[in-house]
C-alpha cells in the first residue's frame, strides 16, 4: 500500500514537473513580455533560467543555471557566461572560464573579437594573454577578426604571436590579412614560407593568388594550376574560379572559358551561383566573343 502511494506521488510529481516545463516552453515561443510572468518551482531550473535570461533578468538567470549544472552542465555554464557578459562583468568571466572546455575557449575568442572594445583595457589584456598561450585559440581569434574585415588587428596581434609561435595556421591568417589589404608582396612572402613547410593544395592556391596579384603572373599561375591535379568533378569551385579569372587576365581565353564551364557544371546545388556570376562577367569582359 505504501509502495503504491509512493509510486503515485512520484508519477504526480513527474507530471507536475513536465507540465511546468511544457508551460515554460510554450511561453518562450508565445509570450513577449516574460518579465510579467511567474512560474512555480514545478518547472526545471534550467528552463526557468532560460526564461529569466530571455527577460534580461541575468542575475536571476545565473542562479537558476547554477542549480541546473548537474543536469545541463555545458548549456548551463554557457548561459551563465552569456549572462555575465550581458552584465559587462569581464572580471567575473575570467574567474568563471574553464579553458579545458572547447566551447568556453571559443567563447573567449568570440567575446574578445565581438565585445572586446566594451571591456576595460586591463580585462582586454588578460583575455589576450590567455589567448596567446594557445595557438589553436589564437588562430580562432584571428579567424574571427578576419571575418569582420579587421585586417590591421590580425596583423598587429598576429605579429605578437609569430615570434613565439610556430603555428602555420596563425601565419596563414596573417598572410590572408595582408592579401585582403592588397599588400600582395607581403602575403606572397608569408604564403611561400608556409608552402615550403606544408605543400598542400590550399597553401599552393593562396601562394599562387598572392604571386599573381603581386605581378609575378607566370609563377602564380603554376601554383594556381595545382587545382587541376585534383580529379575532375571533385575540384573546389572557388579555386577553379581563381584559375579561370587568372587565365583571362593574361589572355588565355579558351582555357579561362573551359575552366568556367567546368566550375558551373560542378555547382549542382547552386550555392556558388553569385561567385560564378561574378566570374562569368569578369571573364567575358576580358575575353569578349
Amino acid at each position: 500500500m505504501v509502495a503504491a502511494m509512493l509510486f503515485s506521488f512520484f508519477i504526480f510529481s513527474s507530471v507536475q514537473t513536465n507540465w511546468g516545463n511544457l508551460t515554460l516552453l510554450r511561453a518562450l515561443h508565445t509570450v513577449r513580455n516574460l518579465t510579467m510572468m511567474h512560474f512555480p518551482n514545478k518547472a526545471s531550473s534550467y528552463l526557468q533560467g532560460v526564461v529569466n535570461y530571455r527577460a534580461s533578468n541575468f542575475s536571476e538567470a545565473r542562479q537558476f543555471f547554477q542549480k541546473s549544472l548537474a543536469t545541463h552542465p555545458d548549456l548551463a555554464r554557457n548561459f551563465m557566461l552569456e549572462s555575465t557578459l550581458a552584465e559587462g562583468d569581464g572580471q567575473k568571466i575570467l574567474e568563471m572560464l574553464d579553458l579545458s572546455r572547447p566551447s568556453e575557449r571559443i567563447f573567449l575568442a568570440k567575446v574578445l573579437a565581438e565585445r572586446g572594445d566594451d571591456l576595460p583595457i586591463e580585462i582586454q589584456k588578460q583575455f589576450k594573454d590567455m589567448i596567446k598561450t594557445d595557438p589553436w585559440l589564437a588562430s580562432a581569434y584571428l579567424h574571427l577578426l578576419l571575418s569582420k574585415n579587421r585586417f590591421d588587428e590580425v596583423i598587429e596581434f598576429g605579429s605578437t604571436l609569430s615570434e613565439n609561435s610556430d603555428s602555420l595556421q596563425i601565419q596563414f591568417m596573417i598572410g590572408r590579412a595582408h592579401f585582403y589589404k592588397k599588400d600582395y608582396a607581403s602575403a606572397a612572402r608569408i604564403f611561400e614560407k608556409i608552402y615550403n613547410r606544408q605543400p598542400t593544395l590550399d597553401n599552393a592556391v593562396w601562394l599562387g593568388k598572392a604571386l599573381f596579384n603581386s605581378g609575378r603572373q607566370e609563377e602564380g599561375l603554376r601554383f594556381l594550376e595545382t587545382i587541376l591535379q585534383q580529379p575532375s568533378g571533385r575540384r573546389y569551385i572557388p579555386y577553379l574560379v581563381d584559375l579561370g579569372v587568372a587565365y583571362a587576365a593574361v589572355g588565355r581565353c579558351l582555357e579561362a572559358t573551359q575552366i568556367l564551364h567546368e566550375a558551373i557544371a560542378a555547382d549542382r546545388i547552386g550555392d556558388q551561383r553569385l561567385l560564378l556570376e561574378g566570374a562569368q562577367q569578369t571573364i567575358t569582359g576580358r575575353c569578349p566573343g
